[in-house]
């Protein structure tokens, strides 16, 4: 039986393939098994902890659990970006076209003083 993928997970496919096709490390992590709130994508960029929670369009806001391991991983010196339909393609072709993560603050889930941006 074929099943049809949720709008989230259209987006995590596109966002994977854009990682991949960059030859980023990344991975997504077995849901239940660890801490909740974490990303639904880790990847290593250029020696950089960047978590990637993907949303199917921008109405969808993190939960709380997710805000607080975003802050967690930004006060390790990491940082967790916030994707959804509407803003992928822009990061996928900008910000993948980038060496390293820095300069992706518009993408960010945390502001640069640790506030949610939602």
């Amino acid at each position: 039986m074929r099943t049809t993928a949720t709008p989230e997970g259209k987006v995590k496919t596109n966002i994977k393939r854009a990682l991949k096709a960059r030859s980023l490390f990344h991975f997504s992590p077995v849901m239940g098994l660890g801490r909740a709130g974490i990303p639904d994508i880790i990847v290593c960029w250029a020696g950089k902890f960047v978590g990637i929670e993907v949303k199917a369009d921008a109405k969808k806001s993190p939960t709380p659990l997710q805000i607080q391991a975003a802050r967690d991983i930004a006060a390790s010196g990491g940082i967790v970006l916030l994707l959804h339909a509407g803003n992928w393609s822009e990061f996928a072709s900008r910000a993948l076209a980038s060496p390293s993560p820095n300069g992706l603050e518009e993408f960010a889930l945390l502001t640069s003083v640790g506030e949610d941006r939602v």
